[in-house]
């Protein structure tokens, strides 16, 4: 293959330790043999012994697999010659929390608690438990396997320690922003690379409309990205790059420098395609380069903003003043409120939830934009300028929105189900969450947004985005942004209140749990800026949950419906 493995081939430069799964394969045979040779940080498993079960071989195949650095060799021998030749392990991983091994001529593989990730470290599904089969005959005497799966299977515990969950960098639809795409590729000495097979790999047609790459699908990766000791990665893109044009050679510039500068040790990046530098671009690239495309919106806005007696204020969370424009003048009753990304425009929902007021932050004219609807959520903007609405009507949550130079709703074919208590829009404009309510449990449900010529969207893909809530966690409080990609959760729990964060893509290695909150929390104001504040609120109470340092800091602040622009 041209194309090196993301999880199994680029990883054979890898040097970290492994931790091996704590439970262990659960097998029906009485003896499973030694657990391999462990030399410094590395681990090598004991290739097949003699006289070994059909259920010692199909354990020590999975032991095998988390050999450190990652190599196939010892697995390939408790393989035939002809599964040896036939066996694909690079075109999927299949990762589980726990495997049962039961059987003789044909060995079932139970796994449990299963999540798979692509050839280019795309998040596919999760499932509770997958059956595998493998095949078992007789080659010179011993027991080998004739039949696996093209997969890498690996415990959940392995890839904890050796899978870095980071993201790909398109551009969106109009060219004004980058859209991350989260991967789940190797850590370690092979993980720039990684992340350059998963970038070449393009976002794929399944996302058309969403998102686009500007690097030729011709062009492809060398041998790898090695870095040197002062930082410079170098990047040598291999086919024919003659019609790459200067705009598209700088957009290509941006979508790797952002991709690759999640790689620490890089500080620069040396770039060529077809042995040259890109048109209008310098020798070395700065991982700095297309910072104006930054999809937590370049220039936007860090300051807070609420409602406090009817009228629009913002500042700081113990500095919160009216603006200077009508809406922070007159009480004009709303109850929520959202920001346009440069905190430039307000639009502010009525009292009733029947109606959208919108107007400049400073002087200017307050208009009614949208008039008899039913019941209003706090309204979202993105980048594009669209101000994204949710009536929750008598037949459904109707989703709508108002472009920048329209001032009429334009509806978003699709109507979201159940009762959606809350949503979120991401700032770069391709992603929706909606916070549906359910008889006996809340969840969340993500959509992909699709960007037509004309600037109308379309909601697409829904995928259900687990929390990974034990079972006293059935309800969901409100969410918000943390990062381009990541959602804070906030649960109640008991008196108490639970906060954790999760990846937008629904994999299971995006689930942290935050400090438990000593009160009954109903409300988020987050970010998904690392400098912004994140805060936890109710009536008259604020607290800042610092990531960083885990402390919980009470601010005593007198405004409600507190959110930040987007």
């Amino acid at each position: 293959m041209r194309r090196l493995s993301l999880l199994l081939l680029i990883v054979l430069a890898l040097t970290g330790c492994v931790r091996l799964p704590s439970s262990g394969p659960v097998v029906e045979a009485t003896d499973v043999g030694g657990s391999g040779q462990r030399v410094d940080c590395c681990y090598l498993p004991n290739p097949p012994r003699v006289g070994e079960t059909t259920s010692q071989i199909a354990a020590h195949f999975l032991e095998a697999m988390t050999a450190t650095p990652l190599q196939t060799t010892v697995a390939q021998q408790f393989l035939t010659a002809r599964a040896r030749e036939q066996w694909r392990p690079e075109r999927s991983t299949l990762i589980y929390g726990s495997v049962a091994i039961r059987g003789q001529r044909q060995v079932s593989i139970t796994l449990r608690d299963v999540y798979e990730v692509d050839e280019h470290g795309t998040y596919r599904r999760t499932d509770r438990s997958r059956s595998l089969v493998f095949g078992m005959e007789r080659e010179s005497g011993e027991w080998r396997i004739s039949g696996v799966p093209d997969a890498l299977i690996v415990p959940a515990t392995w890839a904890s320690d050796n899978i870095e969950t980071a993201n790909a960098y398109f551009v969106d639809p109009t060219s004004r922003v980058l859209v991350p795409e989260p991967i789940h590729v190797p850590r370690g000495d092979g993980f720039a690379t990684a992340l350059m097979e998963s970038l070449l790999a393009g976002p794929g047609r399944r996302r058309e409309g969403v998102m686009q790459s500007f690097l030729p699908a011709n062009l492809s990766l060398g041998l790898s990205v090695p870095v040197d000791a002062d930082g410079t990665a170098m990047v040598e893109l291999e086919g024919d790059a003659s019609g790459i044009s200067a705009d598209q050679a700088e957009l290509m510039a941006t979508q790797i420098a952002w991709t690759l500068r999640q790689d620490t040790t890089i500080r620069r990046i040396k770039l060529t395609a077809d042995g040259r530098t890109l048109p209008g671009q310098p020798t070395e690239i700065s991982l700095q380069t297309g910072d104006q495309l930054d999809p937590a919106a370049f220039g936007a806005s860090t300051r807070l903003w609420g409602i406090r007696q009817g009228r629009v204020v913002s500042g700081t969370v113990t500095m919160l003043d009216p603006v200077v424009g009508k809406l922070g003048r007159s009480d004009f009753g709303l109850r929520s409120l959202a920001v346009s990304l440069r905190g430039t425009e307000i639009a502010g929902v009525s009292g009733d939830g029947t109606a959208v007021l919108r107007g400049p932050v400073g002087a200017g004219q307050v208009d009614e934009v949208v008039s008899a609807a039913s019941d209003l959520l706090p309204p979202a903007w993105d980048v594009q300028g669209r101000l994204w609405l949710l009536d929750r009507t008598p037949v459904g949550t109707q989703v709508s929105v108002i472009l920048d130079s329209d001032q009429a709703p334009l509806p978003v074919p699709g109507l979201l189900p159940g009762r959606v208590a809350n949503f979120v829009v991401s700032r770069d404009g391709t992603r929706l969450v909606g916070l549906v309510r359910g008889e006996r449990r809340d969840r969340l449900v993500s959509y992909r947004i699709e960007t037509r010529v004309n600037g109308a969207p379309r909601l697409v893909t829904p995928v259900a985005l687990g929390t990974g809530a034990s079972p006293r966690l059935r309800r969901i409080r409100d969410i918000a942004w943390r990062t381009p990609t990541t959602l804070a959760v906030l649960a109640p729990l008991g008196e108490l209140s639970q906060l954790r964060t999760l990846n937008i893509d629904g994999s299971p290695s995006g689930l942290q749990s935050w400090p438990t909150l000593a009160k009954e929390f109903a409300n988020l104001a987050g970010a998904p800026d690392p400098d912004t504040e994140f805060l936890a609120t109710y009536p008259g109470y604020v607290t800042l949950p610092y990531a960083s340092s885990r402390q919980l800091v009470a601010v005593d602040v007198d405004a409600s419906s507190l959110t930040y622009v987007g």
